[in-house]
């Protein structure tokens, strides 16, 4: 936990890969290191384009089926969802949780009621474009649509947001355990390959307003 305000405020991003993003449709060519042949080259270029084409259908993904695969995500203590026909990996630091002041929070504290929150992706970004989503079991956040019928919402970038690093969360609308999720995955090649990452803070009563 750090006092400065500038220690603490979420990292600047990361290009993934040594392309431009001029160069996308040449990617596997451009940075493989290898002589393709044209039959070579035309089938990598749509190995890559496949690969693009299945990520573009995620993270709204999530919201089918009544949010299922987003309802549990945000159950910390449940098994996570198959996404995008893979078991998710799991890496707890893609995630920060800020209050005002970039004081950070740990899972398991305690977060007031109506406190503006700050959720921050701490992960890298390829050229080829990296979908994120944000997704909390309760309380207000920025841009948010509803997740399944139990108070859960989440944000995304193939939700209408467009790019994502740090998003709003108001705790609420009463104290309990809330859960906060992320997933992310890098375009590319294939199936995307999806990172998760979920936190449990309790909400308790106090002067903030939800």
């Amino acid at each position: 936990r750090g006092h400065g305000s500038a220690a603490l405020q979420p990292r600047s991003p990361v290009l993934v890969g040594s392309c431009s993003a001029s160069q996308v449709c040449q990617h596997i060519i451009c940075c493989s290191g290898r002589n393709f042949d044209g039959n070579m080259a035309y089938a990598a270029i749509l190995v890559l384009a496949l690969g693009i084409s299945g990520a573009l259908g995620w993270p709204h993904y999530l919201l089918e089926e009544e949010c299922e695969k987003g309802v549990m995500l945000v159950d910390e203590m449940g098994p996570p969802p198959v996404i995008m026909n893979t078991i998710p990996w799991e890496d707890p630091t893609l995630l920060s949780v800020y209050r005002e002041g970039w004081a950070e929070i740990r899972s398991g504290e305690s977060v007031l009621l109506g406190e503006h929150m700050t959720l921050a992706y701490n992960g890298s970004y390829s050229p080829l474009d990296t979908h994120i989503a944000f997704l909390v079991s309760s309380g207000a956040i920025t841009g948010g649509q509803p997740c399944g019928s139990l108070g859960a919402s989440l944000v995304c970038t193939t939700c209408g947001s467009g790019f994502l690093q740090t998003v709003s969360w108001k705790p609420g609308p009463t104290p309990g355990p809330a859960t906060i999720a992320l997933s992310m995955a890098h375009n590319g090649p294939g199936t995307p390959s999806v990172t998760i990452t979920r936190m449990t803070v309790n909400v308790r009563a106090g002067d903030g307003e939800l």
